[in-house]
């Protein structure tokens, strides 16, 4: 009998928590949309602006943060894959549609500023990015910053 009571005392407690699990972010959740943004639109900036602010090619940046971080892309890219696994599909196309999203949010930024005002703000940011230690860009995806919104909220 107190077998019983404590489990229901242990269900009562935990019941909250498991209904927001769903509906909120784990750290690692987070932090794996924040990965993906902020290579999506390293993407997105190095495709629309082509050039940074010294006229170097901003596929080089890109390609060096690429090899820098591509196992850490695709873990994100797991963790992603899983949390939105319910949603049907192959994990590609889980992982196709969660970044089309991403990109099209960062081209509607584009559009709204216009090509070479988004460029002029956003260009130079792929070469800074490049040299980011991996510490710094851990700090950068697991920080909330009202600027970077997720599809949930973290827990």
């Amino acid at each position: 009998m107190k077998l019983i009571i404590t489990l229901c005392m242990a269900l009562l407690f935990l019941a909250p928590q498991l209904a927001r699990a769903g509906e909120c972010y784990t750290p690692d959740e987070f932090e794996a949309e924040q990965g993906l943004r902020l290579h999506t639109d390293l993407e997105v900036i190095m495709l629309t602006c082509k050039y940074d602010g010294y006229r170097k090619p901003l596929r080089d940046s890109y390609a060096v943060f690429l090899k820098k971080y591509s196992l850490q892309i695709r873990k994100w890219e797991n963790t992603i894959a899983r949390v939105y696994a319910a949603t049907g599909g192959s994990r590609n196309e889980v992982i196709d549609n969660f970044r089309t999203a991403l990109a099209n949010q960062k081209g509607h930024e584009s559009s709204i500023m216009g090509p070479r005002p988004f460029c002029v703000a956003y260009a130079n940011w792929v070469l800074a990015v490049s040299t980011w230690t991996p510490q710094q860009v851990m700090s950068y995806v697991r920080t909330p910053d009202p600027a970077r919104q997720t599809r949930k909220p973290p827990c």
